[in-house]
């Protein structure tokens, strides 16, 4: 009978945490359907702006504009990094991490690398790997604004207008669909065409790109180039930065959302089968006491 009692609690246990997993699976998909909605509103005008800066790039010269200046050699490169500020996110910070191996071994040991953290998970991290962390941000809310972003856009332009890093790059979660999001890796400093990008993925849509029209002709800037650029190029920088957030915070409801899901539909399953033991042994205890209470009886009769 302790067998059935231990089954017992452990039911009772599996049904709570079903009940937390559940809860929190509504709660996500709430969150994800407000972060879903940011992301889509501001994706037309986040292209559409960057397919501008783009061709503008490929058109101007380098030194119009600091922000376009890029060096010929790498020495020091800030990582931009963004994480979640909880868990149970499935592998969502995994895979960002990964991405953040992964990019480590392609610059080679000899750059220099810091480190902008994004999220309680990312302190984390780069409190165990020992990373150089030039500033952290945490407890960004589910849609976020657009002043937001200023802070993360004005550091990295900032150290990058002071050559104290030669690339700025950010590594967040591209929000494909709730059940597929994807860590990617975006150049955010110094602004260049989308030739020059090298092996470095781009977190615009290559059928974006396709769509919009191509020019032929020179731009003319009023009232004039340096201003033009001066106004423009930092607020592509601050729209890149906020996408970015956009996306990284949808993927992470997405994520946990899925997540949750299946925790609630093991839960589930866990029940089932515990409820199945359960009534497999109470049966078996009780066709053990008609046996023996047939035995008794049997031989009370021959006495």
């Amino acid at each position: 009978m302790s067998n059935l009692k231990d089954i017992t609690t452990r039911i009772h246990s599996i049904q709570n945490i079903h009940k937390i997993t559940k809860a929190m699976e509504l709660v996500s998909i709430s969150k994800m359907k407000r972060a879903t909605s940011a992301v889509l509103a501001s994706r037309d005008y986040a292209g559409t702006l960057w397919a501008v800066i783009d061709d503008l790039a490929g058109r101007v010269n380098q030194k119009a504009h600091p922000l376009l200046f890029s060096p010929k050699k790498i020495k020091k490169v800030l990582l931009i990094v963004m994480t979640s500020d909880r868990g149970l996110c499935g592998s969502f910070n995994t895979e960002i991490f990964q991405k953040v191996s992964q990019f480590l071994k392609i610059l080679g040991e000899k750059r220099k690398v810091d480190y902008v953290v994004i999220g309680k998970k990312g302190e984390d991290r780069a409190a165990r790997e020992k990373w150089n962390v030039l500033a952290s941000f945490d407890n960004l809310s589910v849609a976020p604004n657009f002043n937001d972003a200023a802070p993360i856009a004005r550091l990295a332009t900032d150290e990058f207008l002071n050559k104290k890093y030669d690339h700025v790059f950010i590594i967040y979660s591209d929000f494909v669909s709730t059940i597929n999001q994807r860590s990617v890796i975006h150049e955010l400093l110094p602004i260049k065409s989308s030739e020059d990008l090298g092996d470095v993925e781009s977190n615009l849509k290559k059928k974006e790109k396709e769509d919009l029209p191509k020019y032929s002709y020179e731009f003319k800037f009023e009232p004039g180039r340096d201003e033009v650029l001066e106004f423009i190029l930092p607020r592509a920088i601050q729209t890149q930065v906020y996408q970015a957030l956009l996306e990284s915070i949808a993927s992470e409801q997405a994520a946990r959302m899925v997540a949750m899901k299946n925790a609630s539909d093991a839960a589930v399953d866990m029940v089932d089968d515990l409820k199945l033991t359960f009534n497999q042994l109470r049966q078996a205890a009780i066709t053990r006491e008609i046996a023996e209470i047939s035995t008794g009886k049997a031989v009370l009769e021959e006495v």
